[in-house]
């Protein structure tokens, strides 16, 4: 995978205009990339002023409800402008950081996921959705706890006390390759058995019996590794046309005439990705056909690098390149791994995501 990418980048370069995209939402009143940032110190750090917070609630969700229940049936009729995905299906992808250094944002995630979904009821009622879940280094379960997999009546006390010992024969080939959907996470504080997503396929769609309590479930991802891999790396990883073809993991989560809304989550200001954060974007718009219109992306990171983040204190020699990335696309958002709370980024998102189908803006 990383050759096709090398080579697409190449290809990318040598055609790429001088500046960014020239595509545009629907309304061109809205602002390419809303920076709704401020987060906590370097990977590792647990400094937390959520009274800085950017990023708010906004629109009238409300999590306190019964638990959300995708209505993902017959399309609705939209008007023939904007993204194809505007006839009605809409692709969620998340990558969550599932690194020792993610321990302490768990709980702000947890919390956040009913908000999401309230959020995906609300702003796409009747769309045909598609919601799946990675990590970012591959790997299966907690490094240190590899002998589980061999025997069954080990004592794994670096998983944790529900670490599933044993469970290696119950996995298949794609728990633990770098991009595949997530149907059961392990290690310290993770959800530590399969979740019922309720189909064969490894992301949420109109058969998943809960899809709160799924989502809840794959992205309880807890914090079993080390710093490796990376967010846009791992996206990557997981829009591989192997990986989505008929016989790869994630067969038939992504779709062309979707719209695709990525999240990218990790708890440091470093990501390591392959390629610059504007051939990254490039390569993206290549994945969903060229344009920016239809592709929303959300990054939320360590902002500490950012002298206004609410990740403190502040490191000027601390990257960004969450952000990088985010702004080389046309419809971003930016928020920090140390506020609070996430429903309210994400909120905006999905807002950016359907205004591109609203004939007028909301």
């Amino acid at each position: 995978m990383r050759a096709r990418l090398a080579a697409s980048a190449s290809l990318l370069l040598s055609c790429a205009p001088g500046s960014g995209s020239d595509s545009s939402f629907i309304n061109p009143s809205t602002p390419a990339a809303v920076d709704t940032s401020s987060t906590d110190s370097s990977e590792g750090s647990t400094t937390n002023d959520s009274s800085t917070a950017h990023a708010q609630s906004t629109g009238d969700t409300d999590t306190s409800s019964e638990p959300a229940r995708l209505d993902m049936g017959t399309p609705p009729d939209f008007p023939p402008a904007g993204p194809p995905g505007c006839q009605g299906k809409i692709d969620f992808l998340f990558v969550i950081s599932d690194t020792k250094y993610m321990a302490p944002y768990q709980q702000q995630l947890s919390a956040a996921i009913p908000g999401f979904m309230q959020t995906i009821e609300h702003e796409f009622a009747g769309f045909d959705t598609h919601i799946l879940v990675t990590n970012t280094r591959g790997g299966w379960g907690d490094p240190d706890c590899e002998s589980c997999l061999q025997c069954p009546d080990c004592n794994c006390e670096a998983g944790g006390p529900q670490y599933p010992c044993g469970m290696g024969p119950e996995l298949s080939q794609c728990d633990g390759r770098e991009g595949a959907g997530i149907v059961f996470p392990a290690g310290p504080d993770a959800a530590n058995h399969a979740c019922d997503i309720g189909s064969k396929h490894r992301y949420i769609t109109a058969d998943t019996p809960d899809p709160t309590a799924a989502l809840a479930c794959i992205a309880k991802l807890g914090s079993p590794g080390y710093s490796s891999g990376g967010a846009i790396n791992a996206m990557f990883a997981a829009l591989d046309d192997d990986m989505n073809g008929p016989y790869g993991c994630n067969a038939g989560f992504l779709r062309d005439d979707a719209l695709l809304v990525v999240t990218l989550i990790i708890s440091s200001a470093y990501d390591g990705p392959d390629f610059t954060p504007l051939v990254s974007a490039w390569m993206l718009r290549d994945i969903k056909g060229g344009a920016d219109d239809g592709i929303v992306v959300l990054t939320i990171q360590n902002d500490s690098g950012d002298p206004d983040g609410v990740c403190k204190p502040y490191d000027h020699d601390h990257d960004l390149q969450l952000y990088e990335f985010a702004d080389a696309m046309t419809h971003s958002l930016k928020g920090s791994v140390c506020a609070d709370d996430y429903s309210g980024y994400f909120a905006e998102a999905a807002r950016l995501a359907r205004q591109q189908c609203d004939p007028v803006p909301r």
